[in-house]
């Protein structure tokens, strides 16, 4: 019945999304909508640096931005957070090619990367990670376009992780696929998008300090969405939105655990101006999931995202964010995370060359069907010096932190780093 409901509902605004795009405002298609960004009115991020972004390699209608670089890291925990690890240095080689399509119209895009990790002290510690990722965009006329992207990562998740308890003896590796696709029409004022997503995660299981294996099979998972999109420009500053998306979530958990589910992620909200140097984006929504599994649950909770951008000046800016959303989890006979974070971030540009960056973070996540909660908070400073278009340097520290009911959940982990980067 779930299903049916949910195909019934995304047929339903797919008809009004195709119906209101086809009859949009053609008297709008030409119009600039942010004319403040010609005025010099950007984010420290989007100032032009000429004199310090690499050229790349034309090869035809592309560029190439290769790139190759070394970094250590001195971290508390070379066991991803997880107490009793001793600290380390963890020294990295990484490289990567972005290519970029320089066409009149379409866009082809293609990222490759990969990385080598040792740790000093403990010489066992060693792994590869590496992924690729292409995005592609198919301009039938001014309005219709066709999107999409694919991308596959094998890596080692070196952050705290909320899942995981105490005793692991370095990073979990996973292979993390996704891929999008979708029809866009712009019809001036009116913009409207049908698609669908998909992404998978499969994890390794995990090597624990006793010497023995953790079984992680238990949050392997895979979420197929269908969406409908439909826009509104009802003035320069202002534009409002709304999307629906279907939940098909394969995740067998456990012999005790299934937690496959049927859902639906409806939202709406607004993006405007409090004036052009403060941007305000609005979105509310809801999440509802029925699972599968006689016995579990279900999922109806609000959700909400909120982000505001003040370009203080042309040299600083301050970004803040709050979001509530439902994520995956396999703690338990819990069917999902319900995350309230809010953060706040500022760039300053000292030098035209040198980027300085602060960041803190503070959210709490509730286990719906368990009991557990937990309070998320992490902080860091960046610093970003481009000596030339080649050479970049940087230098960093992070603390992240997980408080649990669940005490064997606890865990604290500080990093600082050092990286340097030869761009062509």
């Amino acid at each position: 019945m779930a299903l049916k409901a949910t195909a019934r509902i995304l047929y339903a605004a797919g008809i009004a999304a195709a119906s209101g795009a086809l009859a949009g405002a053609a008297l709008a298609e030409d119009l600039v909508w942010d004319a403040a960004k010609s005025l010099g009115a950007v984010a420290v991020r989007e100032r032009p640096r000429n004199a310090y972004d690499p050229d790349g390699i034309r090869v035809g209608n592309f560029l190439l931005f290769p790139e190759i670089g070394y970094g250590t890291v001195w971290t508390s925990n070379a066991g991803a957070g997880a107490s009793g690890q001793p600290k380390d240095f963890r020294h990295e080689l990484a490289t990567s090619i972005d290519i970029r399509s320089q066409l009149p119209r379409h866009f082809l895009g293609l990222k490759a990367s990969g990385r080598a990790v040792q740790y000093q002290e403990q010489e066992e510690i060693r792994y590869v990670d590496g992924g690729a990722k292409a995005s592609f965009r198919i301009d039938f006329d001014h309005a219709h376009a066709i999107f999409g992207s694919a991308s596959s990562m094998l890596a080692h998740d070196e952050n705290v992780d909320a899942d995981l308890p105490k005793g692991i003896k370095k990073p979990p590796t996973f292979l993390k696929s996704t891929a999008e696709i979708g029809l866009q029409r712009n019809s001036g004022r009116i913009d409207a998008a049908v698609g669908a997503r998909y992404v998978r995660l499969d994890y390794d299981n995990a090597e624990l300090n006793d010497g023995s294996r953790l079984e992680l099979d238990s949050r392997n998972y895979s979420i197929l969405s269908p969406f409908v999109q439909l826009g509104l420009r009802l003035s320069p500053g202002y534009r409002v939105f709304a999307e629906i998306a279907g939940q098909f979530q394969e995740n067998r958990g456990t012999a005790e655990v299934d937690r496959d589910a049927r859902g639906v992620v409806a939202s709406a909200g607004v993006h405007f101006e409090l004036s052009p140097l403060v941007k305000v984006m609005l979105r509310g929504g809801v999440v509802q999931q029925d699972n599968l599994q006689v016995g579990l649950i279900d999922v109806m909770e609000p959700i909400w995202e909120g982000r505001l951008e003040w370009l203080v000046t042309p040299l600083v800016t301050l970004s803040l964010a709050t979001r509530r959303e439902v994520r995956t989890s396999t703690y338990g006979t819990a069917v999902g995370q319900l995350v309230t974070a809010h953060s706040i971030k500022a760039e300053y540009e000292m030098w035209r060359n040198l980027i300085i960056s602060a960041q803190g973070s503070l959210g709490n996540a509730s286990y719906i069907g368990e009991l557990r909660e937990d309070t998320i908070w992490s902080g860091a400073v960046s610093l970003e010096y481009m000596h030339t278009k080649n050479w970049l340097f940087g230098l960093s520290y992070e603390h992240q932190e997980i408080v649990s009911s669940a005490a064997e959940y606890d865990r604290k982990l500080d990093k600082i780093g050092l990286n340097i980067k030869y761009r062509f």
